[in-house]
């Protein structure tokens, strides 16, 4: 299935709830002025920080998607609705929590990273303080592009059982030091919670990843899918908040029961409805909104087909969601780009989908050759994309003409006079319409399209046919 991974940012305000012993403690933003839910991030004694001038940072949306933020010399301002941790874009991925209206200075502190702190509230201070003494004490709490020695794939069982040992008291580690940190540098209820559940969280995630990676040791001693059920029942142990810690964690779990594998990427229509069925039955409540609205969100910034049956389900269950109305708009769109107005029409008088099309061909090399009628050099360039065709015709890649005329009489003719091969020959029905001409601003031809043999995009604005620099872009990618 054809489709792109980018970021968007798509920003929902949600209320969590988590639960400690027989009360329950709002997790919100009511306590902030959300008037302009705007963020400040100044650097200072610039002079002192030479080096660190330009910061890098990422967090994630509401949706879990990644973004990225850098913080030069002049600062940084961006919106931000509601509590959201940030990380250092370097090898150590301090985690800094951030809350909507605030001003966060930066400054140098010595040579293990930089400090974030609140002038003038010392309570917020020592809470983005907590992470980066955590890092410093115990080792990195997230490990977006590393393994733990603790994680890794061992010999024996004796091994896998102390390596989960060691992640369990590292768990106990750091909370410890979190208790000895209040005591010493107070924070506040609300943060301490969080911290409590993101140790949790950590652990758990490093627990799931020892598990993938000793998956055959374990499958041999039938205990691989007996440990992810144990872990599917004590996940529910932990509560939810909306953070990375969260959703990294169910996630991943998620994603070993349903494809096994730690991918959480939704690619397909399959992998799609696999992991909705899971999620609807396997959690409830804010962690099924949470999380159903991630995969609704990816799977539309993939442009992978969601069911409409599937859409209408997810509409009937957050109905009273108000806060989704940005994800639906988006979900909308989904469905109009696989209803008619993305038709073509081949030269047997069928009717098909253009993405149908592109998805006939997966496994294929795909150059997607965009043309009319009445464009002089598009008209030109056809006999150049025909002889690259032949050049190909032992390879596993396909040429497919897609004519965007208004009329059905000039495509045809057009067509026979270029001897173009009805096979690979389609119009485009109303492409003034057509989501597909939008999504990927086809508004000026000729336009030439590789789609990879996984159905990714190579290149969305491909060099012309009669340009050598096609051919090396195809030869590189067959």
């Amino acid at each position: 299935m054809l489709y792109l991974l980018n970021f968007l940012v798509l920003i929902t305000q949600l209320t969590f709830q988590s639960k400690s012993g027989d009360n329950e403690n709002l997790i919100t933003t009511t306590h902030i002025d959300t008037a302009l839910n705007s963020v400040i991030f100044q650097i200072d004694d610039i002079a002192k920080v030479n080096s660190k001038i330009n910061l890098n940072f990422y967090y994630h949306d509401a949706y879990a998607y990644g973004n990225p933020i850098l913080i030069t010399s002049k600062g940084a301002t961006l919106t931000l609705k509601e509590p959201t941790f940030f990380f250092m874009a370097d090898d150590k991925q301090t985690p800094f929590l951030i809350y909507p209206n605030e001003k966060i200075n930066i400054k140098y502190a010595g040579t293990d990273s930089v400090k974030l702190y609140v002038a003038g509230n010392l309570s917020r201070s020592n809470e983005l303080n907590f992470y980066r003494k955590l890092v410093q004490e115990t080792g990195n709490v997230y490990q977006a592009f590393m393994v733990m020695p603790y994680q890794k794939k061992v010999a024996t069982l004796n091994n896998f059982y102390q390596s989960q040992i060691k992640i369990n008291d590292l768990k106990k580690e750091r909370l410890e030091f979190l208790k000895k940190y209040n005591n010493r540098t107070p924070v506040s209820k609300s943060f301490n919670l969080i911290a409590i559940n993101s140790i949790q969280c950590i652990a758990f995630q490093d627990s799931l990843i020892l598990l993938n990676n000793n998956k055959t040791l374990l499958t041999q001693h039938n205990l691989y899918v007996k440990s992810l059920n144990a872990k599917l029942n004590s996940i529910k142990k932990i509560d939810f908040l909306p953070f990375q810690f969260n959703y990294n964690m169910y996630s991943t779990l998620f994603s070993l029961l349903t494809v096994n594998s730690l991918s959480t990427v939704i690619n397909d229509e399959n992998t799609f409805v696999k992991k909705f069925n899971f999620i609807e039955k396997n959690s409830s409540g804010k962690t099924r909104i949470f999380l159903l609205s991630n995969i609704m969100n990816m799977a539309t910034q993939s442009i992978v087909k969601i069911p409409a049956n599937y859409v209408n389900k997810f509409k009937m269950l957050y109905a009273s969601e108000n806060n989704l109305n940005l994800l639906l708009n988006k979900i909308e769109d989904n469905l109009k780009f696989y209803k008619t107005d993305n038709t073509i029409q081949a030269n047997s008088n069928d009717i098909q989908n253009l993405n149908f099309i592109i998805s006939k061909y997966e496994g294929k090399i795909i150059l997607l050759d965009f043309w009319a009628s009445w464009c002089v050099p598009c008209r030109v360039e056809l006999p150049y994309s025909k002889n690259l065709s032949k050049s190909y015709q032992e390879k596993d890649i396909v040429f497919i003409y897609i004519s965007t005329d208004k009329k059905k009489e000039n495509w045809i003719n057009a067509s026979n006079d270029e001897q173009l091969e009805k096979n690979n020959s389609y119009l485009l029905l109303d492409p003034d319409n057509s989501p597909f001409i939008k999504k990927y601003n086809l508004f000026s031809i000729p336009r030439y399209m590789l789609i990879g043999r996984d159905g990714k995009i190579l290149n969305d604005n491909a060099p012309r046919p009669s340009d050598i620099k096609l051919k090396s872009l195809i030869d590189m990618n067959l």
